[in-house]
């Protein structure tokens, strides 16, 4: 003789399948990870510009993912460093590129 499940304990053994399967990490995922590259020289970089520009509002990242664009590259960091706050206040106020880059914030003064 057949069995047959109602429908409530059915749907009841599908949520647990799915609840197991989503606390395996091999169901998760099906490629690799993706990987988070620090840009060398960028949060130095990244800390002179907000000496310079103590009030500078856009976010600078210095982590990339895989192969994304970073906010500034190792060429830029270096570049950054190398100049004086006036420069980098310049750049900031009149959203003119600067090594490379476009400082996008607006605010430079505290």
């Amino acid at each position: 003789m057949i069995r047959v499940r109602p429908r409530r304990e059915i749907a009841a053994i599908a949520c647990a399948g799915l609840a197991l399967a989503a606390c395996d990490p091999q169901l998760q995922m099906s490629g690799p990870r993706p990987t988070r590259q620090t840009i060398e020289g960028c949060e130095p970089a990244v800390a002179h510009l907000r000496k310079c520009c103590p009030s500078y509002e856009a976010y600078v990242s210095c982590e990339v993912l895989d192969n994304g664009t970073p906010d500034l590259t190792e060429k830029q960091s270096r570049c950054l460093l190398a100049l004086d706050c006036p420069s980098i206040a310049k750049s900031v106020t009149t959203h003119s590129a600067l090594c490379g880059v476009t400082l996008t914030g607006q605010k430079c003064a505290p």
